[in-house]
């Protein structure tokens, strides 16, 4: 059985390999049809020399076409068994409607499999791209020049940032394993040495700082926390505002993570958030708005452990008056958090696995999910993270079309993934509140999120590393 499925592919992104993936199950030849600029004005973007190549170098292709006369003629020229199109083109107007009619032939829309693993994104050996290389071809195809990366942080060291979130200890405790208890068949594990980062939302704030914004970190402490002087030198050393607001029912979050072999074989939070106490609410309130007041750009850096009250985020966007550019996360992976609080506001950065739970939606294709995100919460810049697989982004502002696209991961080989997520807020957040479109900062993020992932622990990025990689 033959499939086939067209497009422009301007960026071959998660989204099309879960397509790819239910062709094949559909039929053992999948052929696709890249539709050429001469014909397709959203082709443009890339040349078709280009896009073939991209297409043709996943494995899950067995032949790659090119469509530059009537799609009819191609079709007839490729005699497929099935077409698969994306569940986004159901109920629109098709060719290959007339065709399948015509031949007696199916036509199925499906998104494909939403339950993606990394290990369908297996590429032909003849791949040209090394790691070190995607930097400079991400860089060189979005149109990111090292110009535009320094008018991007002269931009930025001009901007003043409010930071809201959460203060969480990251502790990395390595262990040597001693081998299997003969009472209860757990791994035994010694630890050897350990390490203490300042992370939450506090690294957001540090990276800010580090790219050269003018940042203040708005928190919560508890009046026992032995972390909060370590907390107050550190920032102070960094040329950090801090404004703290004391909450007595509260406990210091600490997530420790024990490692074998630079590989974190499980974690242990202490401590404990919650909803704020009334007192607690209050001061964080009247100082956020205080502070959103004096503020280019306000990130809401969201744990889900208290400290960014419910209403808060709606509140800052009403009575907006500075004209303040608001971004936010909210990581719910090991917490019960809803990205709804932020609604409204003028970018999100979201895992897919974030995104589903809030919109309940497990089924929906990428392209589909990040546009209802988008569209449900009324927000203009939509990032979607993927882990390994990169990130989609979508935008859409007043009077014009949704742009969307893709940004694969630019560090193939890891060494604590942990702070990728605040890393590309920071940098995103930035980048945006500059001007910038979202796809240079889709990619400014990538390229400081490689550069995070490549070394173990929480430490700010600074603008020198920047330069360095342009």
């Amino acid at each position: 059985m033959k499939v086939f499925i067209s497009g422009n592919f301007n960026v071959v992104h998660p989204g099309h390999i879960r397509l790819f993936k239910k062709a094949r199950e559909l039929g053992s030849t999948l052929v696709i049809g890249v539709i050429s600029s001469s014909i397709s004005p959203g082709a443009k973007l890339f040349p078709d020399s280009e896009r073939l190549d991209a297409v043709s170098r996943n494995s899950l292709v067995n032949e790659v076409v090119l469509i530059d006369k009537p799609l009819l003629n191609v079709l007839e020229l490729v005699n497929p068994d099935i077409i698969l199109k994306g569940t986004e083109f159901e109920g629109k107007h098709n060719e290959e409607v007339e065709y399948a009619k015509r031949n007696n032939i199916t036509i199925i829309y499906s998104d494909g499999d939403p339950l993606f693993s990394e290990r369908d994104l297996v590429h032909k050996s003849n791949s040209k791209f090394s790691n070190s290389a995607k930097f400079s071809e991400s860089i060189l195809k979005s149109g990111l020049s090292k110009e535009r990366i320094n008018e991007i942080l002269d931009c930025v060291s001009r901007l003043k940032v409010t930071v809201i979130g959460d203060f969480i200890v990251d502790e990395y405790i390595n262990c040597e394993p001693l081998g299997l208890s003969q009472e209860d068949a757990n791994v035994v594990l010694k630890p050897i040495d350990s390490a203490v980062f300042l992370g939450g939302a506090s690294i957001v704030a540090r990276h800010a700082r580090g790219l050269g914004a003018k940042v203040t970190f708005l928190t919560t402490l508890t009046e026992s926390s032995k972390y909060s002087a370590e907390l107050e030198n550190v920032l102070e050393k960094e040329d950090l505002e801090l404004e703290v607001v004391l909450d007595k029912s509260r406990d210091q979050i600490v997530k420790k993570r024990f490692r074998v072999d630079g590989t974190s074989r499980f974690r242990i939070t202490e401590g404990s958030g919650g909803a704020l106490s009334q007192s607690a609410e209050r001061e964080i309130s009247k100082n956020a708005h205080r502070l959103t007041k004096a503020s280019n750009l306000v990130i809401f850096s969201d744990f889900n452990y208290g400290a960014i009250p419910l209403s808060l985020p709606e509140r800052l966007i009403k009575e907006n008056t500075s004209q303040a550019f608001f971004t936010a996360d909210s990581q719910i992976s090991s917490q019960i958090g809803d990205l709804s609080k932020f609604s409204g506001i003028d970018f999100l950065s979201a895992t897919e696995f974030e995104a589903r739970v809030s919109m309940n939606a497990r089924e929906l294709g990428l392209a589909k999910l990040i546009s209802q995100l988008r569209s449900h919460l009324k927000i203009n810049n939509v990032i979607l993270k993927l882990g390994k697989d990169g990130l989609i982004y979508e935008s859409q502002h007043e009077g014009k079309n949704p742009i969307t696209g893709a940004i694969s991961a630019l560090n193939s080989n890891p060494l604590d993934v942990a702070g990728a997520g605040d890393s590309l807020l920071a940098t995103s957040s930035l980048a945006l509140s500059t001007g910038a479109t979202l796809r240079e900062a889709s990619i400014f993020g990538s390229i400081v999120a490689a550069i995070q992932v490549g070394r173990i622990g929480n430490v700010p990025i600074t603008a020198e590393e920047i330069y360095a990689l342009a």
